[in-house]
């Protein structure tokens, strides 16, 4: 392992909210260099040296699902640093079929923030055959919210950011946001702005007051794409009387086309990553995340080595 990126599902699980074995690494969204290869390996398809990323989920590849191109959701299916050992340590060992090699456009802390372009991936696949254009509001100006965004605008829609915080609104304007607005404080003028039209709405956090609020906001015939785990659900009544589409997002998809995004500098995940520490720092990194989330954009976690 090179770089890993500290996300807030890492800081959920370090804080208990899933039981995890003990002894357990976390750790999920990393760039590598190949190490050593399994007997059976290609060595010519993965070389030893070759910089890498991993899709992280740990999918059969022969249930349903996955022979329908949704190993995101194997039925057999694991994920690094949650059931299984996750990248937050010198070496893992993962399944060759799930490397994806890394051009030297794509930086080891660029890799380390690949996930939210997948994830961001996801939502636009999912989203796009319901409401194919207009505007789109992500809900939270985190990586995924930005990445999401500035996806979706590379795409046709018109990107407007709900965020609390008035210097990640800054960041999603210079991203290509063409407007944004503090939740609760500006509500009724982004209602305004969104007038009768459907939308894309994507909930790139979670809260108890996430899933209320996206549906008072929401045009009838909208799209919401539930990206964050909120403990509170969508009133039904209210989803069939304006004919909402409540997609689930479980994951990302699509990682060599995030690379191959990454490389094109469509989305700046370098700029993403506002603190850096080594490895060895990880405790004390977590306790500074965990005291202070909305200071840190992201966190990346680096070997001496990296770059």
């Amino acid at each position: 392992m090179t770089a890993a990126g500290v996300c807030g599902t890492d800081i959920h699980l370090w804080n208990g909210r899933d039981q995890l074995p003990d002894r357990h690494v976390l750790g999920h969204d990393f760039c590598a260099t190949v190490d050593a290869l399994g007997e059976d390996v290609d060595a010519s398809a993965v070389p030893i040296g070759a910089r890498v990323t991993v899709n992280p989920s740990n999918f059969c590849g022969a249930c349903g699902p996955c022979r329908r191109g949704t190993p995101n959701l194997c039925t057999h299916g694991t994920v690094m640093g949650m059931q299984d050992p996750g990248c937050f340590q010198e070496y893992v060992v993962v399944r060759a079929d799930r490397l994806i090699q890394l051009p030297d456009e794509v930086s080891d802390v660029a890799a380390s923030v690949l996930e939210p372009v997948a994830v961001a991936l996801h939502v636009h696949d999912r989203v796009k055959g319901i409401v194919p254009s207009g505007i789109a509001v992500t809900v939270g100006a985190g990586p995924i919210g930005l990445v999401t965004g500035r996806l979706l605008c590379a795409t046709g829609y018109r990107w407007v950011a709900v965020e609390p915080l008035e210097e990640r609104r800054d960041v999603a304007v210079a991203w290509g946001a063409h407007a944004t607005f503090a939740p609760d404080v500006d509500d009724e003028a982004l209602v305004s702005m969104l007038g009768d039209a459907p939308a894309v709405v994507v909930a790139c956090v979670a809260g108890p007051d996430i899933a209320p609020w996206t549906l008072r906001i929401a045009p009838a015939g909208s799209a919401i794409a539930v990206v964050g785990n909120s403990p509170s659900g969508y009133s039904s009544s209210v989803v069939m009387l304006r004919e909402l589409s409540i997609l689930g997002i479980r994951g990302g998809t699509r990682y060599d086309d995030a690379v191959r995004i990454a490389a094109a500098r469509l989305v700046d995940l370098d700029s993403l990553v506002s603190h850096r520490r080594e490895l060895d720092q990880a405790p004390q990194s977590f306790e500074e995340l965990d005291a202070a989330p909305s200071s840190i954009v992201r966190m990346a976690l680096s070997l001496v080595n990296g770059n």
